[in-house]
This record gives C-alpha cells, structure tokens and sequence, in this order.
C-alpha cells in the first residue's frame, strides 16, 4: 500500500470545524462535482478501529485556495510552494485507510470513505491493489498490532513504520478461508442479523465490510457521529410499537442495549474470524487449527508436551498431553502475538466461572470495549 502524510493546515481553528457546526447543505457529498466549501475530514483521533472518528470539515473551497494562501504568507520562505505543507494532494478523496498519528492504547486503522481530506494525525494508505476492505482486516488484525509495537514501541505512529509492516496479498489464503456453514455456527443465534452466512465464502474483504457496517450500526446511536440516526430511548420505544409489546420506558432501554450487545458480538466474532485468517495468511497458524484450538488447549506460553507438540502438528487437538515448559516451534508465534494482546490464553475447563474468574473477564471487557464503538464517541 502506498502510505500518505496528510494536510497540516496551520491554522485550525481557522479552517476545521465540527460537522455539526456548519449547514449541512454547506458540506461536500461529491467535491469534484458539487465544490462545496466544507469536506469531511479525518483527523485521526482517539484509538478505534475499522470506522468512524469523521467528526471534523476543512474549508476546501476553491481547492483550499484560503488555506494554500495562508501558508505562503506565514512561512515566506517556501517562495509559494505551498506543497511542502499540503502534501500528497492528489491522494485526496481516495477511497482507503486512515489511522491515529498518536495513540497511547495502541496503533488503529480506519475504513475512509471518499471525498475525504486527512491531516497529519490521520495520515492514510492506498492499497496499490485489491480494496481497502480487504486490507482493513489485515492491518485492524492482532498481528499487525503486535507486530507495529515491535517497529516502533512509543505512542506515536509515523508513515514510514506504515511502509515497513510486511503485508502479505490477501489472494494468497486461496482456499483457507472458512466456509458459511462455519460461521454459521459461531454465531449461532446472531446467524439471522449477519449476512455473512449467505456468501459463498468468507474472506477478509466480506469480514472488514460486515465490521465497518457493524460500526455504522452502532454509530447510529452516537449523537456526535454523522450517521447519527436515533437516540436509544426513542429506538427502543419504537420497536415495541412495532412489536405490540406494552410502552414502558425500561423495556424500551433494555431492548436497545440487547441489540448493541447483539451487535458487538457480532464484531466480536467477526474480529476472531479475521484474526485467525491472517495468521494463516502468514502462515504462522496450521491450515487445519483454529484460534480456538490454540488458546483452549495449549496454555500459557511456553507450556506444551512433545506429545502435546505432535498432536498439534498433525491437528489432532483433542489429544494434546500433559504440559511441561517445553514450547511448540510451530505455535510459538501464535501464542506470543495473542498473549501480547492480552488475551488469556489456557485450558477453559467446561464449567461455571467463579467469582474471581469472572473479575477478570469482567476486566478485559471494560478495557476492550471501545474497540466495538462503545468508547469515548458514545
């Protein structure tokens, strides 16, 4: 992918201002044909993945002809060349991926829609070839996580860390990815909401679309989001007229908040699904073992028999040995990037949880959850 330093504008309390603040009638859908004054915006923002943070519109009118002008005048010595601060210009309103500039949680990519300018803490990519969907799933993926943390280990992320990841072509997975039936039966419940189970396959273009989706879904609820629709209350009360439920105030809010836990589940699971398809795109995970596999039966990092090791190798999960510190040559690198993400990794005996266990998980999911649209937008 071609990775793009974005616009700095110099001045922008001048130039930006919320979506909400301007008329909507005053805010570009197309600018090659309608040359509207105010364009959509990706200004990186706090740690999120696959879409949103599109709060912000620059005054680009005639081609950003104030913004140009106010850069000669203040840095003369550029002698008019203002490119060296609008930068990368005829990568503006391409469809791709844009990214935080700076994030203490970890490094997160964004779908960016066309028509959109980005600034230099939303610098993006254009994917040279394939779309910017299947591209999403393997740059949003743990992997890629753990692997930017190794490139640079500070908050701030720059173009050339983006240029020096190793992206494999997602054409490469061939007939690894999963079937229908598949992910059919990972969802279970939640089969009917997704569309995924109707494809004729699952790739990692058909996973990040139904994600990005999922995201507008839920931003849907967010009153700051341009795809703000409805606020919970209202959407609750309006599907139990529609169900010929009785009206009550807690029934409608409840209703509402099974279907956005509906909804992250479904995230959830999706990201799983694409997590596993990148590790075997990278062939780090046997073709025959799942992400599942690995983290209910081997353990903590470092932890398995040489019978354990040789049921792996030959796929045969269900007969791994007794553990010991011997580790896996093949899996080690699976459990370092999960273990690195913080995903607990060891046996899930099939039980109730107790009461500490459930702390614990109880944890993780408060410190996840803005990853499914439920952070600091909300």
């Amino acid at each position: 992918a071609n990775v793009s330093h974005g616009l700095s504008t110099c001045n922008n309390d001048r130039f930006l201002r919320f979506w909400w603040e301007v008329r909507q009638e005053d805010i570009s859908l197309d600018y090659k044909s309608d040359r509207k004054k105010w364009v959509p915006y990706a200004k990186g923002g706090p740690y999120n993945k696959w879409y949103g943070n599109l709060w912000y519109t620059v005054n680009w009118e005639d081609d950003g002809k104030e913004i140009k002008q106010s850069i000669v005048e203040k840095f003369p010595y550029l002698k008019g060349n203002y490119s060296f601060v609008v930068t990368n210009e005829s990568d503006y309103f391409r469809e791709g991926l844009t990214y935080s500039f700076v994030s203490s949680f970890g490094f997160s990519c964004r779908y960016m829609p066309k028509n959109c300018i980005f600034d230099v803490g939303g610098s993006s990519m254009f994917p040279i070839s394939g779309n910017p969907q299947e591209f999403s799933g393997i740059i949003t993926s743990k992997l890629i996580s753990f692997v930017m943390r190794i490139l640079n280990p500070t908050v701030n992320y720059q173009v050339g860390d983006l240029k020096n990841i190793p992206t494999a072509h997602p054409s490469a997975l061939g007939s690894k990815s999963i079937s229908p039936d598949e992910i059919r039966d990972l969802l279970g419940s939640l089969s009917h909401h997704s569309p995924l189970p109707t494809l004729d396959s699952i790739t990692l273009s058909s996973l990040a679309q139904d994600c990005i989706e999922i995201k507008k879904e839920l931003y849907g609820f967010h009153v700051i989001e341009r795809d703000f629709k409805h606020d919970p209350l209202a959407w609750g009360l309006k599907e139990l007229r529609e169900e010929g439920r009785p009206i009550r105030v807690k029934d409608a809010l409840k209703r509402f908040f099974i279907y956005k836990a509906e909804l992250e589940a479904r995230l959830l699971i999706n990201e799983a699904v694409n997590d596993e398809l990148v590790l075997k795109l990278y062939e780090l995970l046997p073709e025959d073992l799942t992400i599942s596999d690995v983290i209910t039966q081997c353990g903590p990092l470092g932890s398995l028999t040489e019978d354990a090791r040789s049921a792996l190798n030959e796929g045969r999960v269900h007969d791994l040995g007794r553990r010991t510190q011997d580790v896996s040559q093949g899996l080690s690198a699976v459990l370092e990037v999960l273990e690195s993400e913080g995903i607990p990794v060891g046996a899930y005996p099939p039980r109730d949880l107790n009461e500490d266990e459930r702390k614990t998980l109880k944890k993780l999911y408060l410190k996840h959850r803005h990853d499914r649209g439920s952070g600091k937008s909300e």
